[in-house]
């Protein structure tokens, strides 16, 4: 008995963007033709570099407000924080961490790192851990947890003291910004 031919399996079209190269427009442009889209072109990326160097001095200018925060290596906390909002990230942070410490063994003075530090952080749960994350972060105080558990319970408590961490945080820059703004001089404007 001999088999149905199978049916071909329909392919997705791809022709746009396989197919993008020289010739893609039939192959047969006129110069002005050739012309008029190397016109189009250079419009379409004026705006995009445009886009791309205004993007690029709001993240360096971003990156010094960091440094002022968070200190000489806040870009690199952040970017780590970033790197570790994936699976595949943290596994990758993980892996450098590891190489890095590994490093630092060998080329320390004693040789060894000091794994039970003379002041233990004090241990809080996963739950109260992302509480105090989510609080610092301005969402709402919704706990992924069940109702009336302690995980949920940790988890409100966590939210509460980095909403309190976050809130005082902006107060005093606040206030800053305020004294900055000359808030405090004098009616001569002098200050002296």
């Amino acid at each position: 008995m001999a088999r149905a031919a199978r049916k071909p399996i329909p392919q997705p079209d791809t022709t746009a963007a396989n197919d993008v190269g020289p010739g893609h427009n039939g192959g047969s442009l006129t110069s002005d033709q050739r012309q008029a889209l190397a016109l189009m072109h250079r419009r379409i990326y004026r705006t995009k570099m445009a886009a791309k160097k205004e993007a690029d001095a709001a993240v360096k200018n971003a990156c010094k407000v960091i440094k002022a925060d968070l200190g000489e290596f806040g870009v690199l906390q952040v970017k780590e924080m970033m790197a570790r909002e994936t699976p595949e990230g943290a596994a990758k942070a993980d892996a450098e961490l590891k190489a890095k410490t590994e490093v630092r063994v060998w080329v320390s003075d004693d040789r060894q790192l000091d794994m039970f530090p003379a002041t233990a952080k004090a241990a809080d749960s996963e739950a109260y851990q992302q509480g105090k994350i989510a609080g610092m972060d301005d969402e709402a105080c919704r706990s992924p947890y069940a109702a009336e558990t302690a995980d949920s319970e940790d988890w409100i408590r966590g939210w509460g003291v980095g909403k309190k961490i976050m809130d005082d945080l902006l107060a005093e820059r606040a206030e800053h910004a305020e004294l900055v703004k000359g808030g405090d001089l004098d009616d001569e404007g002098g200050g002296e």
